[in-house]
């Protein structure tokens, strides 16, 4: 009987094990887990680091415990597709914003799956994210290489924009209206992020013309 299966299994396990660990490890310090050079969709181990989200998601209990998940893995997808974008590997980009939109959609449903006396602190607490991610965007935006940014980071600020107005509107009146600056905020990044790709579109458009008159 060969033991290369067994092997295979062990040699699994144990990678598991230190995915694991190590999630375990930060969160035991109240850090928030972020992604490591290890665990970035272009690495050959990406698909264990998705097992282990899967597998905490699986064995979570339902309701906050799978909603602090949720956005912490959206975290995480979200950091990943801006470092995709920054070495300029669209395909790799785009996996990570969708997985950032999946787990989007998978907290949202954790909100509203049962009524809960911290459901409007959740609905909160998710929308306070969505909006700091338009934050730290915006500021890096005009940084990332233009046609990589707009190929992946576009849908992903349009994605993140819907699910924000789809949980404002499900805030009472006097639970939204303490997001009314942050809408026309969240707008004016837009714009700025918009600007930026003109600006560039326009430099690229004079370098060109320089290099067609030499």
């Amino acid at each position: 009987m060969s033991t290369r299966p067994l092997l295979v299994l062990v040699v699994l396990l144990s990678i598991l094990a230190l995915v694991g660990g190590q999630r375990l490890l930060n969160s035991s310090f109240g850090q928030t887990w972020m992604p490591t050079k290890d665990y970035y969709p272009n690495s050959p181990i990406y698909a264990i680091d998705r097992l282990g989200e899967r597998l905490d998601l699986l064995f979570s209990d339902a309701g906050e415990e799978r909603f602090e998940l949720c956005l912490q893995f959206a975290q995480e997808k979200f950091l990943e597709t801006i470092r995709m974008v920054h070495i300029d590997e669209p395909g790799h980009a785009w996996i990570a914003a969708g997985l950032h939109e999946d787990y989007l959609i998978r907290g949202a449903h954790e909100i509203d799956a049962k009524p809960r006396p911290d459901t409007a602190t959740q609905r909160a607490r998710y929308v306070r994210a969505l909006i700091e991610r338009i934050e730290i965007l915006a500021e890096v935006y005009p940084e990332l290489p233009r046609k990589t940014r707009v190929f992946s980071l576009i849908p992903l600020v349009s994605t993140t924009l819907e699910h924000y107005d789809e949980q404002r509107l499900r805030m009472s009146d006097e639970e939204a209206a303490a997001f009314t600056e942050s809408r026309r905020k969240l707008r004016r990044l837009v714009e700025q992020m918009r600007d930026a790709d003109q600006r560039s579109v326009l430099q690229e458009s004079l370098a060109t013309a320089k290099t067609i008159q030499l």
